[in-house]
């Protein structure tokens, strides 16, 4: 069993490494997606709640994934 200590260090390396792929010029979207689920799946387990609600990051996040795609698009 993890400690909470353990569990907040591997969010923030998760963060660390969210900062590092917004310093690209294009950041990778799965690389992102990858990180932000992780990330939110750590949050769950520190959480009391049944669902862990989008906060600024995870909204960047999407954010960036949904221009790259509507992109794509056009």
């Amino acid at each position: 069993m993890k400690t909470i200590d353990q569990i907040k260090a591997k969010i923030t390396q998760h963060e660390i490494k969210i900062g590092d792929e917004f310093q690209k010029p294009i950041p990778n979207v799965e690389t992102l997606e990858t990180l932000k689920k992780g990330r939110i799946a750590l949050q769950w387990v520190l959480s009391d709640a049944e669902t862990v609600e989008p906060d600024e990051l995870t909204k960047k996040i999407d954010w960036e994934i949904t221009c790259q795609e509507a992109s794509n698009l056009f």
